[in-house]
């Protein structure tokens, strides 16, 4: 039962609530709603949604119980195209940030003379770069 599973994550995250017992609840209360529909992306979406993340999959899953692989295609069922839109601003606005390139730093300059162990002719001085023994 999808409503078992669901009041066991729900709980989990700290939802009390037996829709069990009340499935109507789900609807009477947004609070209920919106943890019932984090246990249904949880239960059913969430496997399917890693393999393809595209609006597709993710609607002929929630919409169509499709949830075996990626979809195929092009889901139209109801009102798709004001839902393609808002799932297309949402991923803007919460799409990560591209990963950022992080070289090495430089050796730091200098402060003092330095010499190779092997020569003690100094090789770089007071403030300028390092040079390799």
């Amino acid at each position: 039962c999808n409503y078992a599973h669901a009041n066991i994550l729900m709980a989990a995250i700290g939802q009390e609530i037996d829709i069990c017992a009340d499935p109507d609840s789900i609807c009477d209360d947004g609070k209920t709603y919106w943890a019932a529909s984090i246990a249904y992306w949880m239960l059913k979406v969430h496997a399917v949604y890693l393999l393809d993340h595209s609006f597709d999959t993710a609607m002929a899953c929630i919409k169509d119980g499709l949830c075996d692989a990626p979809y195929e295609g092009e889901w139209k069922g109801s009102g798709w195209e004001t839902r393609k839109e808002r799932y297309e601003q949402y991923l803007q606005i919460f799409a990560p940030a591209p990963p950022v390139s992080v070289s090495p730093p430089p050796p730091p300059p200098c402060w003092a003379p330095q010499s190779c162990p092997s020569n003690p002719v100094w090789l770089c001085v007071t403030g300028g770069d390092p040079v390799q023994c």
